[in-house]
């Protein structure tokens, strides 16, 4: 039904950005309206209201400027009609990882970030009652992690997100900050750390290589560029507290390149792998083909010398069987609450 709504509000608007902020104000004003002891916007009789007046009222209530006339509030009457039956404030992980895939979608038409299908990667009891980091280009399902955290925080470069209704009520602990990590700190460090750098990016910033051990490793002349990954990487675990748990997106070249063996000694010296979780093509981000793993990583110092490392492959058939999710959720589980610290 999400999905339609989506559709139904990216047709009935001429920008992306004006679909979000309506659909989030919507969906917040129903989440809202189920808290009423008897709704007072989404009724069956508002639904059936094709006239413009139900979108003027809902407007009114949430702060926005609905379409009333044309082929927009037809599509805005529709949008109503489906609402009214359904419970919309999330009582379950997928529930919300399915609100958050909206957000995503309505950010991001074309491509957009990690779906429901990989929920199972970001969620579990390793993630409750820490202090939590997300950082990501685009939202999606990498933002479970902050909907169980005593203290959390998302750099997210989207303005958008920073004030979405949606967001403030699926992440009520949680602070959105639009800042580019690279250029980005804070005092307060995380014990649970979220990465989902940019992909295919190279970064030139002197100021920025210059700061980076990985573009001057093994005494080698400094590097005029590198991949954004590896430097999201460096920075997140420089960031981290000790013995956090860091979990990062990454293309999969970056774990199996030849180009990439030094950055892969490195971070293999910073931080003990304790999962490897590889994704299928398409499962990554919905509209590009981009294959991925998901690394889950302990900070610690001293780095054993030698341990185990749990290797999990998720294949499509997984990602849409409820049980097969499961069972990877439990295995990435049992691996990182035997690994915490």
């Amino acid at each position: 039904m999400l999905r339609i709504l989506a559709d139904l509000l990216l047709g009935a608007t001429r920008k992306s950005d004006n679909a979000l902020e309506i659909g989030s104000g919507i969906i917040a004003a129903k989440q809202a309206d189920e808290q009423q002891s008897e709704a007072k916007l989404f009724t069956v009789a508002t639904a059936a209201d094709r006239d413009g007046s139900s979108a003027r009222r809902i407007g009114d209530a949430v702060g926005l400027v609905l379409p009333d006339a044309g082929p927009a509030a037809a599509a805005m009457a529709t949008t109503m009609a489906l609402l009214a039956g359904y419970r919309l404030t999330p009582k379950s992980p997928g529930e919300a990882a399915a609100l958050i895939e909206f957000v995503a979608q309505l950010a991001s038409p074309k491509a957009w970030g990690l779906p429901c299908a990989a929920a199972f990667a970001f969620n579990g009891p390793w993630t409750k009652g820490r202090h939590t980091l997300v950082v990501s280009n685009s939202p999606g399902v990498q933002l479970l992690p902050l909907r169980v955290a005593n203290e959390g925080a998302a750099l997210l470069p989207l303005a958008a997100a920073v004030n979405n209704p949606l967001f403030s009520s699926l992440f009520p602990n949680t602070t959105f900050v639009d800042a580019d990590f690279l250029h980005w700190s804070t005092e307060s460090k995380p014990d649970c750390l979220v990465l989902v750098p940019p992909f295919g990016r190279t970064v030139t910033d002197p100021e920025l290589l210059r700061g980076s051990e990985l573009s001057s490793r093994r005494s080698r002349k400094a590097s005029s560029r590198l991949p954004a990954e590896t430097l999201y990487i460096e920075h997140a675990v420089s960031l981290a507290a000790a013995g956090a748990l860091l979990v990062a997106v990454v293309p999969e070249g970056l774990l199996s390149s030849a180009g990439h063996a030094d950055f892969r000694a490195w971070l293999l010296e910073q931080v003990q792998l304790l999962a490897v979780l590889s994704l299928p093509a398409n499962a990554c981000f919905i509209g590009s083909g981009i294959r991925c793993s998901v690394l889950y990583l302990k900070k610690v110092d001293p780095v054993p010398s030698d341990y185990s490392i749990t290797m999990i492959e998720a294949d499509e058939e997984d990602l849409h069987d409820d049980a097969e999710q499961s069972r990877l959720a439990t295995a990435i589980t049992e691996t990182l609450v035997e690994g915490a610290p």
